[in-house]
């Protein structure tokens, strides 16, 4: 629906960056997340897992940060939430910043995994699908790259759509999803039985997919707020690349930069600093 919306400059780049070459961590992407957490925790650093922030408040020249846990302060604060979510966090923010958030467009998106007792193709990895003909927007047989013996014995299968942010499928359970799902197995093998099925699992999230607009470089917000001592990163700033793990890990190299370079009376300030995602 936001096709003829995207500019040109999105798509080419997207297009320069892939790679026929595919790689996957051993032990999947969580091997690479413990041992980020194992080294910056060896460092200091906190971690507050299920601790969604409630509210971010300027107070005497530091940050309160507001959770269910109770209220903190920092000297400084990153947030990596949504565009939409931060403008509700800080509504102190105003002006030019603060509309530039809000006219920044995303989509959500929906991933249903499930696990076969058997393989579902015989090779295919990726399909990308026809949205007029099927319910989601593409199915892959990971265990077609990494081998079932990863997952013991069993064969893993995506099944993946971008949607609005208000789309009902995003609420929607790991069975009621499957329900609309699932015909769609046949189609690829028609020997698929549910008695196949061993287990689902449901990800899904309101904010996934930032869509670039024409000139959309001009409305991109800086890592630095007008607000001093808060930095916002989002996957929205990416541009003209699309999200991903890399620019991910260049995002969070920048905006530490700028932190620990910004200067009071000429001596940096980076004594206490929190992240919220």
């Amino acid at each position: 629906e936001n096709y003829r919306d995207v500019a040109m400059t999105w798509f080419w780049s997207r297009m320069f960056k892939r790679t026929p070459s595919l790689i996957y961590p051993d032990g999947g992407f969580q091997t690479i997340t413990d041992a980020l957490v194992r080294a910056t925790t060896a460092q200091g650093v906190t971690i507050h897992l299920s601790t969604p922030v409630q509210t971010l408040r300027q107070v005497e020249g530091s940050w309160e940060v507001a959770s269910a846990q109770g209220t903190q302060r920092f000297d400084r604060v990153i947030a990596t939430v949504s565009p939409g979510l931060m403008a509700k966090l800080v509504p102190q923010l105003a002006g030019n910043y603060l509309a530039s958030l809000k006219a920044l467009k995303s989509m959500g998106a929906v991933v249903m995994t499930v696990s076969l007792t058997r393989k579902l193709t015989e090779r295919s990895y990726w399909l990308n699908l026809n949205k007029q003909d099927y319910p989601m927007l593409s199915l892959v047989e990971h265990t077609n790259m990494v081998d079932a013996r990863h997952y013991g014995g069993d064969h893993l299968i995506y099944m993946g759509d971008y949607l609005p942010s208000d789309h009902p499928y995003l609420s929607y359970d790991a069975e009621q999803l499957f329900e609309l799902y699932e015909p769609v197995l046949k189609t690829f093998n028609p020997a698929y039985e549910r008695s196949w099925v061993r287990q689902k699992w449901i990800f899904s999230t309101t904010y996934a997919q930032p869509v670039p607009p024409l000139h959309y470089a001009k409305s991109i917000p800086p890592l630095k707020t007008p607000l001093p001592g808060l930095y916002f990163a989002s996957m929205s700033q990416v541009y003209p690349w699309d999200r991903g793990t890399n620019y991910a890990v260049e995002m969070g190299r920048r905006v530490a930069k700028e932190l620990l370079g910004e200067t009071v009376n000429g001596v940096a300030m980076a004594r206490q600093a929190a992240v919220t995602r």
